[in-house]
């Protein structure tokens, strides 16, 4: 992550940075973080995940997108970009140029070691306020292990956790099952 700037920035400026930045930039009230660059296992891991979540969102009606797609949690307060983001309505944005979602169903993040922490527990509290969001996972980059959580009631989240070299994890909100093969590609002795 990045300093954050020096004075308070509003949901409106950050959009206007946001839309003439190279980089992605996440908002967290009032306090604008620069998104890192990816490593090999990142984009391996996401471009698996796509190819194998994809067909399966479309027996649904889902739709799957990466992550340059902003996603809003907290009205207005925090907008962020998910490695993926899954939405089973019809994607209501926040603007015309539609390119911050309000209405994500599952949220995918592949964890690396300087997002992890942020990403277990500040990004987490923030994406559990949204109303639609049913399940948030987190994928290990260099050990084949996912973490899902689910949503029960809006303060209730149960927490399922799987070792993907013996098992699988289904997402029950979308008909969709995760297995090792999201790790295809990956030398893990080089970890």
């Amino acid at each position: 992550m990045t300093t954050p700037p020096e004075q308070w920035i509003t949901a409106e400026d950050d959009f206007v940075l946001d839309q003439q930045s190279d980089s992605k930039l996440a908002y967290y009230d009032g306090i604008i973080v620069a998104q890192a660059g990816s490593t090999a296992h990142y984009n391996l891991i996401v471009t698996n995940l796509i190819g194998h979540v994809y067909p399966q969102t479309q027996q649904n009606g889902c739709r799957i997108f990466p992550g340059d797609m902003r996603v809003q949690a907290i009205d207005q307060r925090i907008y962020t970009y998910p490695d993926l983001t899954i939405v089973c309505a019809t994607p209501p944005y926040t603007e015309p140029n539609e390119m911050t979602l309000i209405n994500p169903t599952v949220i995918i993040e592949s964890l690396s070691p300087s997002t992890e922490t942020h990403d277990r527990k500040e990004t987490f509290l923030y994406y559990r306020t949204s109303t639609s969001l049913q399940e948030y996972i987190l994928i290990a980059q260099h050990t084949p292990y996912v973490q899902r959580h689910t949503c029960q009631t809006p303060r209730f989240w149960h927490i399922h956790l799987a070792d993907l070299i013996v098992d699988q994890i289904t997402l029950e909100t979308i008909g969709c099952t995760i297995r090792l093969h999201t790790y295809t590609g990956i030398d893990f002795s080089d970890s």
